[in-house]
């Protein structure tokens, strides 16, 4: 934790070898990762996602830059390449660092239009600050994948959700401060390996559809409180993580219970009893938090919070089980 709020600036640039491509063409996209002097920044992890003009993901790839600060990633356009603008986004991360992002943009012509043998570079510009309304926000890497475009309707509430909801409060932005230092991390190489098997994309469409529907309420709730926008997302994020914890973790802990008392009755009572201290200290810090504008302790307490929230949920499901195991002995 100690990483994500002594972070310093960063930098991230992108361009392509050319501004326009034909179909079947191979494309190249470089640039260079920097802190705030200017200095390269070694084994940042370069998140790259390319869109074409309807918003569907091509690809998906994750690298990390050279001594020099460099990257350089190459990919090839499908032969039925839709002819149109297409964007590519790229996000640098690196611990001790805030999340950079920029993107640039290409064109496909058609087959039919001579292609100039010159070669150009369109260099786009930088952005450093990722909870900044005025840049590019990260993309939603997993869920994109899973389901095939950005524009799909479960990626689209996902991504307002988060930008047109939790990121507009305090507690949001040092939520998401903290999530994306841990998600960006690995999250590119599993939606590479999600989008490369038909078969997980399956898989992962019916483990997300749950979420889709636990954010979704979440949604309805910051919208109806969206007069009192910190308290609104507060309760929001408080009903989803209890919500995710019930349907996620809830089985997990069931599992490992039995596992452990294969043929005895589990006590939950002293953990979930800690948890729910927890659940109301993390609260109440986060409140105290957001009146004095402490952005180190709001930081803290939005993550203990959800974390804390989320144990609970999983904790309820494992005393209910454990209650109805009790009546079941009880009566035999």
């Amino acid at each position: 934790m100690p990483t994500v709020y002594s972070q310093s600036p960063m930098s991230v640039t992108a361009s392509t070898n050319k501004p326009q491509y034909a179909p079947s063409e191979t494309v190249t996209i470089s640039g260079k990762v920097l802190d705030n002097q200017n200095n390269p920044v070694l084994g940042a992890g370069v998140s790259i996602q390319a869109n074409d003009p309807q918003g569907n993901t091509i690809h998906v790839q994750l690298i990390y830059s050279d001594q020099a600060g460099a990257y350089s990633d190459s990919f090839t356009l499908p032969p039925n390449s839709a002819q149109g603008q297409y964007e590519i986004f790229v996000t640098a991360s690196k611990s001790g660092f805030e999340n950079a992002q920029t993107h640039v943009l290409f064109n496909v012509l058609s087959v039919t239009v001579s292609m100039t043998t010159t070669t150009y570079t369109t260099q786009s510009t930088q952005t450093t600050n990722s909870s900044s309304e005025t840049n590019v926000q990260p993309k939603c890497f997993i869920a994109t994948a899973t389901y095939g475009s950005e524009l799909s309707p479960e990626v689209a509430l996902l991504r307002n959700f988060r930008d047109a909801e939790v990121l507009k409060t305090s507690a949001g932005r040092s939520f998401m401060l903290a999530f994306n230092a841990f998600y960006y991390g690995f999250s590119p190489r599993v939606a590479s390996f999600i989008a490369s098997n038909n078969y997980l994309r399956t898989i992962m469409k019916i483990l997300l559809y749950p979420l889709i529907g636990i954010l979704y309420v979440a949604s309805r709730v910051f919208t109806k409180l969206a007069l009192n926008p910190e308290f609104a997302v507060t309760l929001a994020g408080v009903i989803a993580s209890s919500a995710i914890g019930i349907v996620y973790l809830g089985p997990i802990a069931i599992l490992a219970a039995k596992l452990t008392r294969p043929r005895g009755i589990y006590d939950c009572s002293k953990g979930s009893a800690l948890v729910f201290a927890s659940c109301i200290v993390s609260t109440v810090a986060l409140a105290l938090a957001e009146v004095a504008h402490v952005s180190l302790l709001l930081t803290i307490a939005t993550v203990v919070t959800v974390l804390s929230y989320l144990i609970l949920g999983g904790f309820v499901v494992l005393y209910l089980a454990s209650h109805e195991r009790r009546i079941f002995h009880s009566t035999n």
